[in-house]
């Protein structure tokens, strides 16, 4: 019995140190590249649009949610990543997870808008 309650303490004290998983947690947008073409857009635009881009955020919970929140809009969902890096979100990619960092791609008809977000 007294080898039983040892070897339960034992196993409950390894599952509380076990380390989290690196990419749950909240992410801060660290930089953003604005690549708009410069038929369409004004440079004043373009610091504007990277100006809101930095104000996004990222929490990725240990249930594989993840809510991305900025410029006035929530994206919820779940989220999976391959061995590759690919990050999806409700199937449909999301970013990259490489070195620590997740990076993000979004085209829009004036170019494409990309943010590597950090962990807090």
């Amino acid at each position: 019995m007294k080898k039983s309650i040892i070897f339960l303490l034992c196993l409950i004290a390894i599952a509380c140190n076990r380390p989290s998983d690196p990419l749950f947690g909240t992410w801060q947008a660290s930089k953003v590249h604005v690549d708009f073409d410069i038929k369409y857009t004004t440079p004043d635009m373009v610091k504007q649009i990277g100006e809101m881009e930095k104000q996004n955020r990222i929490e990725i919970k240990a249930d594989s949610t993840m809510s991305l929140a900025g410029n006035g809009y929530i994206l919820e969902g779940q989220i999976k990543l391959l061995s590759d890096g690919k990050l999806y979100c409700n199937d449909e990619l999301f970013g990259i997870w490489a070195d620590g960092k997740i990076t993000t791609r979004t085209p829009s008809p004036f170019g494409e808008i990309t943010v590597e977000y950090t962990k807090e």
